[in-house]
């Protein structure tokens, strides 16, 4: 009977030195930036400061996207890829984003959802 209690109780020191490991692991382990649900899709960047001054700086209205050309209106300014609107230059139209170069750093600007319409 004894040799039992002394298992149970080798078992509880493991099992306690486990946890104990797994709780230096977990924190140990940076955890990962949550997304804000509340943010604009329309904004894309790995910087989320730079990605909010880009939002406030550069708006993005419609794009034009055909066979022969694709167009983009930011500021009120008509652009195609490889214009430059303020300090950026923009190097990709898609259906629905606009990628602007700004001090070496892609951003992507997006219109919303109920803006698009599919032809």
């Amino acid at each position: 009977m004894r040799e039992r209690n002394s298992i149970d109780s080798g078992n509880k020191l493991a099992l306690a030195l486990l946890a104990l490991a797994l709780l230096v692991i977990v924190k140990a382990v940076p955890a990962a930036e949550l997304a804000d649900p509340t943010r604009p899709t329309y904004v894309q960047s790995d910087d989320a400061a730079q990605a909010e001054n880009v939002r406030k700086k550069y708006r993005l209205s419609s794009i034009l996207v055909g066979e022969q050309r694709k167009l983009a209106v930011i500021n009120g300014q008509r652009v195609r890829e490889g214009d430059r609107v303020g300090n950026a230059k923009v190097t990709r139209i898609s259906r629905s984003s606009v990628t602007l170069l700004i001090q070496d750093a892609a951003v992507s600007i997006a219109l919303s959802a109920h803006d698009i319409k599919n032809q």
